[in-house]
């Protein structure tokens, strides 16, 4: 048993492939091809490196026009089962039996009146052959158009593309120059500030120069009018220093005593001062130095070359510093160098001068210790002052630290921005992509399917031509026919099948003609009087509606 659309499964791979003649002929009939409606899958429009997207758009087209071309070709099924396949040939003879003028006379009118109703299909024929070239014409005129505005939108695609490609461009030039001015603009306030942070580190060495000098001469001053009272003081402890001798000899083994404590407590606090010092010293080291490894990882290269004229500064600032401690240093050795030869000046005084006054050496002995206590503040003050300078060094560096902190959260915030503004910018354009991917492939498939509708309507109109001719081979048969069972009226059927052979000729040429040129020009000798605008403006009226 043959396969039927009256059987017809959608989902059935194999349902498109019929057999049955009014099947077959419903095929034709609709100018629609098995393999249009035949079931296909989502993978099946899938092509290599094409978005899944793409490949469902296509499928859900194809879908689409798959049920629209059943619908059709079910229609058109039903309408031939209704009506029966197309008879294109007639059974049996036209001509009774009788004889005798009479009958030929009938026989003669009822030739006429076939001819005439021949003639009546065949000019029907025409027109209907010519409203079919001229819906062919005004369709190929139409697909023209689309074919001509979907070029047009195409390239106003491609020019707007082409313009947004621009634009961007220019933003990324603009996004670098401005990258560039203010990678500049840090580089020449970092020099500024190295310029000052110098200028101010030359102010301050000449300042302590200045008051290093004024203090060497005022300690020159102190021990030039010391060295002048102990000469006056001299000549008169001369005398009672015999009287003195054996008490001061008891005093100055005190002295040595509590001088030797009280130089251990120095040398002890001296120490300890130094241990705090370094210690203080090591932990500003050592926070500088956590500072700047912090730092360093998010420095770029503008901020590399700050940090290298920091650090040139900071080894100017250490070598000043060492240089201040060396001086220091050795002002303490020359301060003790001179507290030991006016330690020791005294106590030769002391052994010349036993038998000064009691009074004379209580005075003697105020005046060392107001010495070595004025020693003993100068040397704090100038401790004082060093730990000063450094913490004030300190505080400068954390605030140059804090300021590249702050500088270095600006520009990751508007390096972070500037990403985010790409990343937005970037997936603005991905989806334009997809768009114009998806919108090409919508106008691809359009236009496809427009072609598809042309070839269709092309099949159709060749089947109706196809049928047309069977008809006009099936009346030129009867009329053969005819011509070959009136043996009586044999001239009459010989003009007539000439007059008939002639004008399918000229018919046929005069349609081979109108498709090469597009105008209808009856074939002279033939009486068939045919509306050719007025089938041109039906077909216009149908075609526009």
């Amino acid at each position: 048993m043959g396969k039927s659309l009256a059987d017809f499964n959608p989902d059935d791979s194999s349902s498109h492939m019929v057999t049955t003649p009014r099947s077959v002929e419903a095929y034709k009939a609709s100018g629609i091809l098995p393999k249009e409606i035949a079931l296909k899958q989502p993978t099946d429009f899938k092509e290599e490196g094409e978005d899944e997207g793409v490949m469902y758009l296509r499928y859900e087209h194809w879908k689409t026009g798959r049920d629209a071309l059943l619908r059709q070709l079910l229609q058109e099924y039903k309408r031939i089962c209704e009506n029966g396949l197309p008879a294109v040939r007639s059974q049996g003879s036209v001509f009774g039996q009788g004889s005798g003028d009479d009958k030929l006379e009938a026989l003669i009118a009822k030739e006429q009146r076939a001819i005439d109703v021949l003639k009546q299909r065949q000019k029907q024929e025409v027109e209907a052959m010519l409203a079919a070239q001229f819906r062919q014409q005004a369709m190929e005129r139409d697909a023209q158009i689309r074919l001509e505005k979907q070029a047009a939108r195409e390239r106003a695609l491609k020019e707007d593309a082409k313009r947004r490609q621009k634009e961007w461009e220019r933003l990324q030039a603009d996004i670098e120059a401005k990258k560039k001015a203010e990678a500049e603009q840090e580089a020449l306030k970092a020099k500024q500030l190295a310029a000052e942070n110098h200028r101010r580190e030359q102010e301050r060495i000449a300042y302590e120069k200045k008051m290093e000098k004024q203090r060497k001469v005022e300690a020159r001053a102190k021990e030039e009018e010391m060295l002048a009272r102990a000469a006056e003081r001299k000549a008169e402890t001369e005398a009672i220093f015999a009287k003195q001798q054996e008490k001061l000899e008891q005093r100055r083994n005190e002295m040595e005593q509590r001088d030797a404590e009280r130089r251990a407590a120095m040398e002890e606090k001296r120490r300890r001062r130094a241990e705090e010092a370094a210690i203080k010293a090591e932990i500003t080291a050592q926070r500088i130095e956590d500072n700047q490894q912090a730092q360093k990882a998010n420095q770029d290269r503008a901020t590399q070359l700050f940090e290298e004229k920091q650090e040139e500064t900071e080894r100017r600032r250490q070598a000043f510093e060492e240089q201040r401690r060396r001086e220091a240093e050795e002002r303490r050795l020359r301060a003790e160098q001179k507290a030991i030869e006016i330690e020791e000046a005294h106590r030769r005084m002391e052994e010349r001068e036993r038998h000064k006054q009691e009074v004379i050496l209580q005075k003697e002995q105020e005046v060392e210790e107001r010495l070595r206590e004025k020693q003993r503040i100068a040397a704090q003050r100038e401790e004082q002052k060093k730990q000063e300078a450094l913490e004030r060094e300190v505080k400068r560096l954390e605030a140059v630290n804090a300021a590249k902190q702050k500088e270095e959260m600006m520009k990751s915030e508007v390096l972070h921005k500037l990403q985010e503004s790409e990343a937005r910018v970037e997936m603005i354009q991905e989806h334009k992509e997809r768009e114009r991917k998806m919108a090409k492939e919508r106008a691809r498939l359009q236009k496809q399917e427009r072609i598809d509708a042309v070839e269709r309507l092309r099949r159709k109109e060749e089947y109706d031509r196809e049928i047309a001719r069977q008809k006009i081979e099936a009346d030129n048969e009867r009329i053969r026919e005819m011509k070959r069972q009136q043996e009586s009226i044999a001239q009459e059927r010989a003009k007539l099948k000439a007059e008939q052979d002639v004008q399918k000729q000229a018919l046929q040429e005069a349609m081979e003609k109108m498709k090469r040129t597009n105008v209808w020009e009856p074939p002279a000798g033939i009486d068939i009087d045919i509306d050719v605008e007025a089938i041109a403006r039906k077909v216009q009226a149908d075609h526009r509606g």
